[in-house]
């Protein structure tokens, strides 16, 4: 491949990769995938990743798919998640996640097209959480992130997730979460000129209220706070109500400033009947990720 040729491609899949994730605040901090959930029940509460409070490990297995910012250069998550539980204290997790943005046209050094080359992402991780106590759990992921922007322009780095989780119980029936942690701590990616870019690394702290009402009826209350060491903050929160342990309604919003992830409302819902689990979360009012939809498939046992 020409250097003419290998600029243009590089250039363009740059300029369709800005256009789907990025603040100019952000310029150097590379992979911004790595911080965006395409989880719909995260999603449906402003992305807040905060959910069920302190409760026993379960086992199950989801599948999900995000047609994320349809407007503009549309990118299709799929993403297929694992977790089981070896017992009260102790449980493992598997994810994959794969993108593929929109394709675009390469040219030659004459300007004549050159084929079709379609950017893709991807990330694996394997985690494991351990509840020291009824009132204390700790979690680590490990992840391997990759993205390709053109066919000789490729790059990957490991990163980690490490967060632990308060409960404190007011009753049987209602209790406040507080998590700590930081994430996508990780390598440096080098460029072919031998330039190297950091990961999206934050440190959030999120707290949710939790409380059960009547049967099977809860209510949650999250708020999140997320310093970028990039040098920019992020905020956001979000409300569920479960009826019935069976129907789920949720609402969000994330301020992302100048950070890695835009600001954008949220709303969800989800289904569950015998441990089968249908959530999905529509994102509006962002110029970025308007019209963003997700939804997901699981199951509980």
């Amino acid at each position: 491949m020409s250097v003419s040729r290998t600029y243009r491609s590089i250039m363009t899949a740059l300029i369709l990769t800005v256009s789907f994730v990025l603040h100019a605040q952000t310029e150097g901090v590379v992979m911004h995938f790595a911080s965006l959930t395409t989880d719909p029940v995260e999603l449906g509460t402003g992305g807040i990743g905060l959910h069920g409070g302190n409760t026993e490990p379960e086992s199950s297995v989801t599948a999900g798919y995000m047609l994320f910012s349809p407007d503009g250069s549309p990118v299709s998550y799929m993403n297929l998640e694992g977790t089981y539980s070896l017992n009260a204290r102790v449980s493992l997790s598997l994810e994959g996640r794969y993108g593929f943005c929109e394709e675009y046209e390469m040219f030659n050094q004459n300007g004549r097209s050159d084929g079709f080359y379609r950017p893709g992402q991807m990330m694996v991780a394997a985690g494991a959480e351990y509840r020291h106590a009824d009132f204390l759990k700790a979690g680590l992921k490990l992840k391997y992130l990759n993205e390709s922007l053109a066919p000789d322009a490729e790059h990957g780095a490991f990163a980690s997730d490490i967060h632990i989780t308060g409960n404190i119980a007011f009753s049987s029936r209602s209790s406040v979460i507080v998590d700590l942690g930081i994430d996508n701590l990780g390598s440096k990616v080098r460029s072919a000129a031998g330039q190297s870019f950091p990961l999206p690394t934050s440190l959030p702290f999120c707290a949710g209220y939790y409380g059960v009402f009547g049967k099977g009826s809860a209510l949650e209350v999250l708020a999140e706070v997320n310093w970028f060491l990039c040098g920019s903050l992020a905020a956001a929160a979000g409300a569920s109500y479960t009826y019935n342990d069976l129907i789920s309604v949720r609402c969000g919003y994330h301020y992302g400033g100048q950070s890695v992830v835009p600001s954008f409302a949220s709303a969800g819902a989800g289904l569950n009947i015998h441990g089968i689990r249908l959530d999905l979360a529509y994102i509006f009012g962002s110029g970025t990720m308007s019209n963003s939809l997700a939804v997901s498939l699981g199951y509980t046992f």
